[in-house]
C-alpha cells in the first residue's frame, strides 16, 4: 500500500490523503479549518474546544481533478508553508482584509459559509 510505496523512495515528497470529489468551497477555494481543543482529562473525558481557529485556504480556485491540474498544489492541497510561497496568497493586517485573505479566522469563514450556502448551519459546527 502506500506505506510500502513510500518507504520503497524515502528521498521523494508524497502527499498521502482521503480525496474529496465534491469539497464545500469557500469563495470557490477549498479550505481547512483548524480547531483548538484543550484536552484537560481522559478518563473522564474533559475538553474544552476554542470557538475561533483558522481557516486555511488554498491560494488558486478551485478545479476537479484533472491531468492539467492534479499537480498544482496551490488548487488542491492547504498546506500553509505551501501557499505561502505562491505570489496569489493574500496577507490580512486588518479585519475587512481578513474577509478575502488565504488564511483567515473561523469566525470570518463560518460567518462567509453561513450566506455562501444556505444549507450551512452555524449552530450545528459547534
Amino acid at each position: 500500500g502506500v506505506m510500502e510505496y513510500m518507504s520503497a523512495s524515502p528521498r521523494s515528497e508524497h502527499v498521502a490523503q482521503e480525496y474529496i470529489a465534491n469539497p464545500i468551497l469557500l469563495d470557490g477555494y477549498k479550505f481547512d479549518l483548524r480547531v483548538y481543543v484543550l484536552l484537560e482529562s481522559v478518563t473522564p473525558l474533559r475538553a474544552y474546544v476554542f470557538r475561533d481557529g483558522l481557516a486555511r485556504l488554498c491560494t488558486e480556485k478551485y478545479e476537479a481533478p484533472a491531468s492539467d491540474n492534479i499537480h498544482n498544489p496551490f488548487i488542491h492541497l492547504t498546506n500553509y508553508h505551501l501557499n505561502k510561497e505562491n505570489k496569489k496568497f493574500k496577507h490580512a493586517d486588518t479585519y475587512e482584509e481578513m474577509k478575502s485573505s488565504s488564511k483567515r479566522s473561523i469566525r470570518v469563514a463560518l460567518t462567509q459559509l453561513k450566506s455562501q450556502s444556505p444549507a450551512f448551519r452555524l449552530e450545528n459546527f459547534w
